[in-house]
C-alpha cells in the first residue's frame, strides 16, 4: 500500500496525468479500478479486455485476442476455434433469422440512425420514466462489467451510457452483426462516454462466449422476448455469467412476485 493511500502523503498529480494520457484511460480508472490492462496503441483496447473473459462456444475454453496480423484480429482458443473481428465487432457466425426482427429492419445505416434520432411517439413517455428508474438502479451499483443482452439498437442502455461517471465496460450482445456494426459506428462517435468501454459480440444469446461469473450486472429492454423460443435459455445464461451477488435489470417481462432482491422489472 502507497503512502497516499493511508494519507501520510498526496499522489503526484503529474505523474497521473502523465499515465492517464499514454494509457489513454481516466484518473479515476488508475486509482479505483483492478481492471487495469496493458495497451497497445495499434488495438482497440476494448478489444484487449476480452481477453479477460471471452470464451470459445464451442469448447469453452478461453480465448486470446491473436495481433500477429492487425488487419486480420480474431480470437482463438487452445483447440483452434477462430472468431474474426469484423468492422469492431467479434463474429461469432451467427445469422438473422430469416423473416424476423433484423432482417425485415434497416437496409441501410441512415435508417438505423433515423431510430437514433427520431423522438418517438410522446404517448409512449408517460406514466413512469423507465429511463430514470433504470438509472437509479445503476448508479446505486456502479457496475464495472454490464451485459446488454440482445441488444438490438441499444435503445434501452442508451440514456444510461450518457449519464455513467465511473470507469466501466458494456458488453452489447446480439444475434446481428449487421445491427453491432452499426452500434459500434454510432456509439463510438455520436453518443460516446469517455467513462464507458463498449464492446460488441455478434452470438447466440443462448450460449454466450462469456466466462462464467464475471459480469456485475446484466440488463436487458425486452431482449430475453426477442429470444422467442431460446427466451428460458437466455435467462440460464445470463445467471451464469452473473457474478455471485450479481444483479439484473430488464424491462417489459412480467414476473409473478418482486421477492428477489437481486432483480428489478420495468414495466
Amino acid at each position: 500500500m502507497s503512502k497516499w493511500e493511508t494519507g501520510l502523503t498526496l499522489p503526484d498529480i503529474e505523474v497521473l496525468l502523465n499515465i492517464s494520457w499514454i494509457c489513454k484511460t481516466s484518473i479515476n480508472n488508475i486509482l479505483e479500478s483492478d481492471d487495469f490492462i496493458e495497451y497497445d496503441a495499434d488495438i482497440d483496447r476494448s478489444l484487449l479486455r476480452l481477453n479477460k473473459f471471452l470464451i470459445c462456444p464451442e469448447c469453452k475454453k478461453m480465448l486470446k485476442l491473436n495481433t500477429q496480423n492487425l488487419k486480420t484480429l480474431f480470437f482463438e482458443c487452445e483447440n483452434k476455434h477462430r472468431y474474426y473481428v469484423i468492422d469492431g465487432v467479434v463474429d461469432f457466425k451467427t445469422r438473422e433469422i430469416s423473416g424476423e426482427q433484423w432482417s425485415l429492419s434497416y437496409r441501410n445505416y441512415d435508417e438505423y440512425l433515423h431510430e437514433h434520432h427520431c423522438h418517438g411517439n410522446p404517448n409512449n413517455k408517460r406514466g413512469l420514466d423507465r429511463d430514470d428508474a433504470i438509472w437509479k438502479e445503476i448508479e446505486k451499483l456502479r457496475p464495472r462489467l454490464m451485459l446488454d443482452m440482445a441488444c438490438g439498437t441499444g435503445q434501452g442502455i442508451k440514456q444510461q451510457i450518457k449519464r455513467i461517471n465511473w470507469p466501466t465496460t458494456v458488453i452489447m450482445v446480439d444475434i446481428s452483426h449487421r445491427i453491432l456494426k452499426w452500434n459500434k459506428a454510432y456509439y463510438s462517435t455520436e453518443w460516446k462516454n469517455p467513462y464507458v468501454e463498449m464492446v460488441y459480440l455478434a452470438c447466440d444469446g443462448a450460449n454466450l462466449p462469456i466466462l462464467s461469473d464475471s459480469v456485475d450486472v446484466v440488463f436487458s429492454y425486452a431482449g430475453y422476448e426477442s429470444m422467442q423460443t431460446k427466451m428460458l435459455d437466455g435467462f440460464r445464461e445470463a445467471f451464469r455469467v452473473l457474478k455471485n451477488g450479481g444483479h439484473t435489470i430488464y424491462t417489459k417481462s412480467a414476473v409473478e412476485d418482486h421477492e428477489s432482491e437481486n432483480s428489478v422489472s420495468v414495466k
